[in-house]
């Protein structure tokens, strides 16, 4: 979502709106990182300014190197990461795109819905029987 969406949006919305964006991230990527096996993480560099920082890497499996990168920020003495660029493809910037397409088309609600609904059913999918 951009800053002019952002700034459109009260306080409770924008945290709502965080507790559904990280819930969203744990569901898609809490799968696909546990099921990772025979893969090797090389850290090639770590550039640190003040309270950010950017750590390169590049994952290898089957022979295959794929570039990662990883942009943190310190707070309270803890360093978070706030975007994660895979091939060159930004987690956020593709995020961001997507988001402000569903609310020029269907508004703030809809992609509220829309990102509510998504973590439903992966709630329910993953509900024993």
């Amino acid at each position: 979502m951009d800053t002019d969406n952002w700034k459109t949006i009260n306080a409770k919305e924008q945290e709502h709106f965080v507790f559904l964006f990280a819930k969203l991230l744990e569901n898609t990527y809490y799968d696909r990182i546990n099921s990772y096996s025979n893969e090797e993480v090389v850290f090639k560099e770590q550039q640190k300014k003040e309270d950010k920082a950017v750590v390169s890497s590049v994952v290898i499996r089957n022979n295959v190197e794929t570039p990662v990168v990883y942009k943190l920020r310190s707070k309270n003495d803890k360093w978070l990461v706030y975007d994660v660029i895979i091939e060159g493809v930004s987690l956020v910037r593709n995020y961001r795109t997507q988001f402000d397409s569903i609310i020029e088309k269907e508004k703030y609600s809809g992609l509220v819905k829309r990102l509510e609904e998504k973590i439903e059913k992966k709630d329910a999918d993953q509900k024993p029987l």
